[in-house]
């Protein structure tokens, strides 16, 4: 990936979400890597996601979310990278991560060291990388589809950290709005459709022959860790380069390389390794990650007396339970991630994020039941179901007992806020967004329901002067843009309404009620 200073909206020292501070910025074929500092929990983290073009619509969303879900669900491993949580910020769906920092040269990815591995370091990669593949089939994963050097990353303990699972499949399943190749960067990852109209994801380069046809399972994985296993042996160098003037050229000439080109490799220890791996029929190579582990761990035994084992997997901690109930959360399974949640108070009864999350599920809970019932006006609707009811006061419950465990945790007092307002307690919602405020002030969220409830109340000069705080703090917070319209409109205030309309579509050019605004202010403009 190409680092660089700023990408679109985004800039080194910028804050997402009021949260995370962005450290640098890397760009690749497709995806979008920033690596931020979370000043909640005081750590950094890599945020990951695809350019916009990628999620131009909720069904590319929904997939992205279920493919990168199931890598979160993987749990913890030695050699596979932790996926925390996927979360949708300012408008954009992000896989937050485990971030690995480079060694003392600038190298974290398997990429950086190649041309300078020893036998024995080409051996302990290679099984560390083994063993977390057998780990993350035994969790479900059907195939990776995108082994190649850069998708493993190498901390500076010299410890294999595999990555981006299910991301490869998604991008395959997004229906791209043109079903051309998407990339003529050989590698990075391309989408092309085979001859029988199915469409197909992968890194050329290292695409198994059976790839080229649709068709993708664990001894696909096995031929591009076979061609990742050749360039570790031959300095880097790769089997074959296709050769084209246009991305279908391109794509053709591989396709005929790893079908029907034989690999020439002088004599080497792995040479025997890496041609079982690099066999063309798929019933010729090794039929698991756990018979190729088997070959390397008697070589490195032969050649340096070692093993190399998997740690233990210690069980999981209070942080874990919680991000497994954020992840959950992100995929509307609200009852699974509030028994996560009680796990981590059960272990940790002092623990205010565990509290704060469980209320958040709650509240969601309920709204989608509303939803279900066909009276989804949550904000202004007070005759709420006696379930829904029951779930609205539980989370104020877990709310006030995350504020008598920090009285100065804000995000309690603002979620607390929204549960009253859906209740119809207007001044007490406005009691807890301005605490919020005291504790926090530059925290975008407690503006903006504190603004929203003002607007309510009729209160609109002050309500306007919420979101231009909103917006000072976050220029990028399209609902506060849209309120701002909706208020202006209100006022007959046409031209200033559609400029703040226009700003909220740009930002989000999903949002519906910033399209249904603009529609009508166009109307009274005789546009």
């Amino acid at each position: 990936m190409q680092k660089v200073n700023s990408l679109g909206k985004w800039k080194i020292g910028d804050k997402i979400a009021s949260r995370f501070e962005v450290q640098q910025i890397f760009l690749g074929g497709q995806g979008i890597v920033l690596v931020c500092y979370d000043s909640e929990h005081k750590i950094t983290v890599a945020l990951k996601t695809f350019k916009e073009e990628y999620l131009f619509s909720e069904e590319a969303k929904k997939l992205f979310i279920r493919e990168a879900t199931f890598w979160t669900e993987l749990g913890r491993c030695s050699y596979i990278v932790n996926s925390f949580y996927v979360e949708m910020f300012e408008n954009r769906l992000f896989i937050v991560l485990e971030y690995i920092p480079p060694d003392s040269r600038g190298r974290n990815t398997l990429t950086h060291h190649l041309g300078n591995l020893s036998l024995p370091d080409i051996l302990k990669f290679s099984i560390q990388f083994c063993y977390g593949m057998e780990y993350a089939y035994s969790k479900g994963i059907d195939a990776h589809r995108d082994i190649k050097p850069d998708n493993i990353m190498i901390t500076p303990d010299k410890t294999v950290k595999i990555t981006d699972f299910g991301l490869a499949k998604a991008f395959q399943e997004i229906q791209s709005k043109e079903d051309i190749i998407s990339s003529g960067e050989s590698s990075g990852l391309s989408v092309f459709q085979t001859k029988q109209g199915k469409k197909v994801c992968g890194t050329l380069p290292y695409m198994a022959p059976e790839q080229f046809d649709g068709y993708a399972d664990k001894r696909s994985d096995i031929y591009s860790f076979g061609i990742t296993l050749y360039r570790m042996v031959m300095n880097g160098q790769l089997p074959f380069v296709g050769k084209g003037r246009t991305d279908e050229e391109i794509q053709q000439d591989y396709e005929k390389l790893h079908k029907y080109e034989k690999i020439e490799l002088p004599a080497h220890p792995l040479s025997s390794v890496i041609n079982i791996c690099l066999r063309k029929e798929p019933a010729g190579r090794y039929q698991s990650f756990q018979e190729v582990k088997e070959e390397l761990q008697k070589l490195l035994l032969e050649e340096t007396g070692e093993q190399v084992a998997l740690p233990e997997i210690t069980k999981l901690s209070i942080g874990d339970l919680i991000n497994r109930g954020i992840a959950l959360d992100s995929l509307y399974r609200y009852e699974e991630a509030i028994a996560y949640y009680d796990k981590a108070i059960m272990n940790e009864p002092g623990n205010v994020q565990a509290w704060n999350n469980k209320g958040y599920s709650l509240v969601n809970l309920a709204l989608a039941a509303q939803k279900d019932s066909g009276n989804w006006d949550s904000w202004n609707n007070t005759e709420w179901s006696s379930i829904n009811l029951g779930r609205f006061e539980e989370a104020i419950v877990c709310y006030n007992e995350a504020i008598k465990i920090n009285p100065q945790y804000e995000k309690a007092y603002a979620n607390k806020g929204y549960v009253l307002v859906c209740l119809g307690k207007l001044k007490e919602a406005i009691n807890c967004c301005d605490a919020a405020i005291k504790i926090n002030p530059t925290h975008d969220w407690p503006w903006y329901l504190k603004g929203e409830t003002l607007a309510k109340l009729h209160k609109l000069k002050e309500a306007i002067a919420c979101f231009q705080q909103v917006l000072k703090i976050n220029p990028r917070y399209c609902e506060a843009w849209l309120n701002m319209g909706c208020i202006a409109f209100g006022f007959k205030a046409y031209k200033e309404a559609l400029v703040c309309t226009e700003k909220a579509i740009k930002l989000n050019p999903d949002f519906a009620q910033a399209h249904q605004l603009k529609q009508s202010i166009l109307q009274e403009l005789g546009k």
